[in-house]
């Protein structure tokens, strides 16, 4: 038999499907007599609530957070559930994984106490049903839309900061590697990077796009792709340094590079965003910033658990780390840092 969903049991009760995950969940929006009515249906469907689910709708508070994450191929998401799995634990909270799919498809939300959203596939879509729902979501790393929150790395900052270290470097040809389906946090990277040379009268960045096929998130075999197209260049013309606009991409830079007798950074520098603990191992030791991973989860669960009548349209920005490593050489000199 199907599985019966919040859409069947709305249409037993003549009421929208918003009204019926509020009432399994015992939100105060939802009139006693509604509730009721939608609950009779649910167990005359044979609807069957999680444990979390029935606790909202008796009232309590739930302990399931959901959280729609980004693709696990990239180590950035990997590190992000990490810590969102570790503070939950803390927090007496459970962690439930949803998927794009499972919300526009009608996947029952009931017993949710807040999502934690951090991939850019549907996002505006995926706001509005939280929204529509009741409940709280808050974005991490992404720009907030007007029905949810967002808590993020200052990325226009953190790249000015980059470009100052590659001004200090000496390096005048500069590469810098972004992704053809450009996120909020992308763009801000790019715009930090490209003012900070203009404001130094630096020689302007060269853009490099990858990731046509990938409407996600950077990927590794992204950084093989800028890799590629740079060695294709004539010598005279290769960038000296190349700004991947994401850690990952960095990584594959670098592997590719040196698979083709190109080394980091005697004969070209590297330097990435987001500081994903792949890049300290060696043979990478990336120059990159740092995001706040643990506190970037911390104030989106605080604003999520505690303050979800306040969340339409708030950003907080909080400001990530410099880590100059080994991966970037003086001009002329790749045996040192600046």
């Amino acid at each position: 038999m199907k599985r019966p969903t919040l859409n069947a049991i709305a249409a037993a009760v003549g009421v929208s499907v918003p009204t019926v995950s509020r009432a399994l969940r015992g939100h105060a929006r939802v009139d006693p007599v509604t509730r009721s009515r939608v609950e009779a249906a649910a167990r005359q469907l044979g609807y069957l609530m999680t444990p979390a689910a029935a606790r909202g709708a008796s009232g309590a508070s739930s302990t399931a957070v959901g959280v729609v994450l980004g693709p696990l191929e990239n180590p950035y998401f990997s590190w992000m559930l990490t810590e969102l799995a570790g503070q939950l634990v803390e927090r007496g909270k459970q962690l439930v994984f949803l998927t794009p799919q499972d919300l526009l498809g009608g996947t029952a939300l009931p017993g949710l106490a807040g999502c934690i959203i951090t991939t850019a596939n549907l996002q505006s879509r995926m706001a509005n049903i939280f929204h529509d729902h009741g409940i709280p979501a808050v974005m991490i790393n992404r720009s907030a839309e007007d029905r949810t929150a967002s808590v993020l790395c200052d990325n226009e900052a953190g790249a000015g900061r980059l470009a100052e270290l590659v001004l200090r470097s000496g390096h005048r040809r500069i590469a810098l590697v972004s992704w053809e389906a450009r996120t909020s946090a992308i763009r801000d990277r790019e715009r930090g990077f490209i003012d900070r040379l203009a404001e130094a009268d630096a020689p302007p960045a060269q853009l490099i796009l990858v990731g046509r096929q990938n409407l996600e998130s950077s990927l590794y075999a992204d950084g093989e792709e800028a890799a590629r197209l740079i060695l294709q260049m004539p010598r005279a013309r290769r960038p000296e340094l190349v700004f991947a606009l994401a850690d990952v991409i960095a990584l594959g830079i670098i592997d590719t590079f040196r698979r083709h007798g190109t080394a980091v950074p005697d004969d070209i520098s590297v330097v990435g965003f987001d500081g994903i603990p792949e890049g300290e191992r060696f043979p990478y030791r990336l120059t990159t910033l740092r995001q706040p991973m643990e506190a970037m989860v911390r104030t989106a669960l605080d604003l999520m658990l505690t303050e979800p009548a306040g969340l339409a349209g708030r950003t907080v920005l909080l400001q990530g780390d410099l880590l100059e490593r080994s991966s970037v050489g003086l001009a002329g000199d790749g045996s040192r840092r600046p």
